[in-house]
């Protein structure tokens, strides 16, 4: 009886807290987004009815079949698969055209495909967004795929779903190597109900990529902690480095790999891997080097990032940037509805102390303190959001059975801010400080 009344006090705070997101973001932004948030509030208050509606036995047998499925790896890998595919190919359909960065993508991809790779390296320098700021590999992927299907928008989305479904498998083991398998089971599926990776998972952008390849080369490095090879030593490298031509961000990724070779014991003990990684890594990265220097935009790529962290450091609008991805942009990516299973986790975790807690600690501050200084964008952060699912979900197993209805509530409430999103312009950006604060 008490978790159940512990659990209706969960449901009852994932919904004001979604409730007062939208109303605080109606407010911020301006009266144009009032009919869409009045929808969000009106479908998150419908998902908090049909979550509390659900019958205990259903709830208790959703549990049951959680934990079994968790105990076969296929068997979650294969829900794991069946839910994103799900989920991310209705956000393909549902988010609008273009979301976000895709409307710079998608030249870019049309270039490269249709004009070949000569044109679209030599027009580089001049390419909005691209030129400026990122490096190629994304595009290639896609222009590949549209090379050989013909695709527009949406099949370059379905790429990235099946891409985004693969990091999903990744994140599943990961998380198996560090806490029980119906927890890192449902980090998982809890992150099929953030709204940020749902939308990343399912938009034709270059922020899944680095994702992927981040986790990737967390799960070699336990590998080739635990049964050394030198091919996993070579794929190591090729993660690394495929994420740095991804997006630079992917730098990010090497403290937290050396946290992980700690946690392990492995960091000074496996020299011989980590200088064929480090060899494989530098060769991708430096060969990029090279071709950005030869047409022209290595100089002004890097002159870029020195403006980002100059303005993101030792000033006012720097604070506030930060400020802001604190307090509204990483809440709302994650989901708001999430935060008290956050808290608990984070909570359960600090009570419990041991080398899990640290690692994850780690992971998220060697990842978000950077970010801070430099590029607080919330889409920068997602490589955290994996460590920030599995402690979500040990927050969650304080309810036993009911945290089964904390799952399904999540996905309604992330289905309920997808859909503010489909309607809501784009252009409008919630800065909560700014707002406060002026210009």
């Amino acid at each position: 009886m008490r978790t159940l009344r512990a659990s209706g006090g969960l449901a009852t705070a994932m919904v004001l807290l979604q409730t007062a997101w939208f109303l605080v973001r109606s407010g911020i932004v301006s009266s144009t987004v009032d009919p869409p948030a009045a929808l969000g509030i009106a479908l998150s208050m419908l998902a908090g009815a049909i979550a509390a509606a659900l019958p205990v036995r259903t709830i208790e047998g959703l549990d049951r079949g959680l934990a079994s499925i968790a105990g076969d790896r296929r068997g979650a890998a294969a829900l794991v698969v069946a839910a994103s595919l799900a989920i991310g190919v209705a956000g393909a359909a549902t988010q609008q055209v273009p979301s976000w960065d895709e409307r710079f993508m998608e030249p870019a991809v049309r270039l490269a495909a249709d004009e070949g790779l000569g044109p679209f390296f030599e027009r580089y320098a001049g390419l909005e967004w691209l030129g400026r700021q990122h490096p190629p590999l994304p595009v290639l992927f896609y222009a590949g795929i549209r090379r050989a299907t013909g695709s527009g928008i949406f099949g370059l989305r379905i790429a990235t779903v099946l891409l985004g479904t693969g990091t999903l498998v990744v994140a599943l083991a990961v998380a198996r190597r560090l806490v029980e398998p119906a927890t890192a089971l449902l980090s998982v599926l809890l992150l099929l109900a953030s709204p940020l990776f749902v939308r990343m998972e399912s938009a034709a952008m270059n922020d899944i990529f680095v994702t992927g390849f981040f986790l990737c080369a967390v799960e070699l490095v336990f590998r080739i902690s635990r049964r050394p090879t030198i091919g996993a030593s070579v794929l190591l490298g090729a993660c690394v480095g495929g994420g740095l031509v991804s997006k630079y961000t992917m730098a990010i990724a090497c403290p937290v790999l050396a946290v992980v070779a700690l946690h392990e014991g492995t960091l000074l003990g496996r020299f011989r891997e980590w200088a064929i990684a480090v060899a494989v890594a530098a060769a991708i990265g430096g060969s990029w080097m090279l071709v950005a220097r030869r047409i022209g935009v290595f100089e002004g790529q890097g002159a870029w990032f020195d403006e980002m962290a100059r303005n993101s450091t030792g000033s006012w609008q720097g604070l506030r940037f930060a400020l802001d991805a604190i307090v509204t942009k990483l809440p709302s990516g994650i989901g708001v509805y999430l935060l008290p299973l956050l808290a608990g986790g984070s909570a359960a975790f600090a009570r419990s102390g041991g080398s899990t807690a640290h690692l994850l600690a780690a992971w998220v501050a060697l990842v978000s303190v950077p970010l801070l200084l430099t590029l607080p964008d919330n889409r920068y952060f997602l490589p955290v959001y994996p460590a920030l699912a599995i402690v979500a979900a040990r927050g969650a197993a304080r309810f036993g059975a009911e945290r089964c209805r904390a799952l399904v509530l999540g996905w309604m409430l992330c289905a309920a801010t997808l859909a503010y999103y489909s309607q809501v312009d784009l252009d409008h950006r919630a800065f909560l400080f700014h707002a406060l604060f002026g210009n």
